[in-house]
This record gives C-alpha cells, sequence and structure tokens, in this order.
C-alpha cells in the first residue's frame, strides 16, 4: 500500500511537470509494478515457503490487483482523452495469487504426517474399519479451517480445487 501512495505522489508531481514528463513516469511506474509481479511470480514458483506464509503472498497479491486497478484509473483521468495507460497488470498478480492457492493445496499432501496417514487408504485394516478414512478427513477439516482463516473466499475456492485435484 505504500508503494503504491508513493507512486501516485509521484503522478502529481509528474502532473504539474507537462504531458511528457507525466508519460515518462507512466512509464516508469509500469516497469516497477511489473518488476513487483515478476518478483512475486520468482519467489513463489522458486522457493518453499510455509503455509502462512503462502497464504499471505496470495491475500498479498489479490490486493494489490485492487491497487494497480485504482492506480491504472487514477492515470486515466489524467492523461487526455484517446490516450491509455496500459498499466493492467492486475492478472498477473491474480496469476501469483492462484499459484500461492494452489501451492497450497499440495503442500497439504506433502506433508510428511499427512502423506502416511493418507498412504492408509490404500489398504490395510485401518482402512477396511474406517479409521483412516475419518482420520484422513478429520486432518483436511483441521488445514480448511486454518484455510478459512488465513485466506480470502477467492483463493481458499482455488485450494480446495486443488486439494481435490491431489486427492
Amino acid at each position: 500500500q505504500d508503494m503504491f501512495r508513493l507512486l501516485e505522489e509521484q503522478l502529481d508531481v509528474a502532473k504539474t511537470g507537462g504531458v511528457s514528463l507525466l508519460e515518462r513516469v507512466i512509464l516508469v511506474i509500469r516497469e516497477v509494478i511489473n518488476d513487483y509481479a515478476l518478483e512475486y511470480q520468482r519467489k513463489i514458483s522458486e522457493e518453499s515457503h510455509s503455509l502462512e506464509i503462502l497464504c499471505a503472498v496470495g491475500n498479498n497479491c489479490l490486493r494489490t490487483c485492487e491497487l494497480v486497478s485504482h492506480l491504472s484509473k487514477t492515470i486515466d483521468a489524467l492523461l487526455s482523452q484517446g490516450q491509455v495507460s496500459q498499466l493492467d497488470l492486475s492478472s498477473r498478480f491474480q496469476n501469483v495469487a492462484k499459484q500461492a492457492g494452489e501451492k497450497c493445496g499440495q503442500a497439504v499432501f506433502m506433508d510428511p504426517g499427512f502423506g502416511k496417514l493418507f498412504s492408509l487408504l490404500c489398504d490395510g485394516d485401518e482402512w477396511r474399519e474406517g479409521v483412516a478414512t475419518g482420520s484422513v478427513l478429520a486432518t483436511l477439516d483441521d488445514f480448511l479451517s486454518d484455510f478459512r482463516v488465513w485466506l480470502d473466499d477467492y483463493l481458499l475456492n482455488i485450494l480446495a480445487t486443488s486439494m481435490l485435484i491431489e486427492c
């Protein structure tokens, strides 16, 4: 939020310098936001993160979509008619948020304890007696209870779909 506030302040300064300066500042803003999205993309795809961090990244990216959209509208209002800011990078942030939700679902199934529990569904007395199924469902419910608190509803749906696919 601070970064977007600062970018809007730069726009306010640039508009007093004329159209040429305003256009150059808009190009720089586009580059800054693009680099910001690329860094999120790189971090989420290259590194292993805790579930809490993945949730925070997903939620932050969704919030950033709103901030980019607001900034884009501000820029469009400053430009003369016929010019478009071409600042719409919100879909990139939405894709990173979606990836974060999917990675959360995959991480649940990569958890060693849950993996061992889930393997009991394949064979054994626990499976035949229904104990394994009950334990798996209870564990999934525990994970989902945490995710309901940690994730935006949009990402919760993505996570649930990812978990279903993994299952």
